[in-house]
């Protein structure tokens, strides 16, 4: 029993060796799996702003067409009321320019009585 014990013994120092060597290259492979997981930490919140950023961004687009409709509308009735106020100065003016006529013509003088004033003052 005690030569067992002795072998047993004997061994110890092996497999003190083995585990020893096992639990570095654990350590190495938990350094490895540290590393990993401190990259594709930083990589998700990277990916996480960027995806905020880019619903930003998509909002901004449906903000910007909202607006650039709204700026159509606005423009098409400003080119309206444009053409509707010319289109009212237009007839104002031929308004006036009727009773400018009017008030004008009892003063009219034909191109015959012209030339018959013109003469009349010519020999005067």
């Amino acid at each position: 029993m005690v030569f067992v014990l002795f072998l047993q013994i004997d061994g110890l120092p092996t497999e003190l060796e083995t585990v020893c060597s096992q639990c570095l290259h654990m350590n190495a492979k938990i350094q490895v799996l540290r590393e990993e997981l401190l990259f594709m930490t930083g990589m998700q919140k990277k990916c996480e702003k960027l995806e905020k950023n880019n619903r930003k961004q998509k909002q901004n687009i449906v903000n910007l067409k909202s607006h650039i409709e709204m700026n159509m509308t606005e423009n098409s009735q400003v080119e309206q009321y444009k053409h509707e106020i010319e289109e009212r100065a237009r007839q104002e003016l031929v308004e006036k320019l009727k009773e400018v006529n009017m008030v004008l013509q009892p003063f009219s003088v034909s191109p015959t009585d012209f030339l018959i004033l013109a003469q009349d003052c010519g020999s005067r």
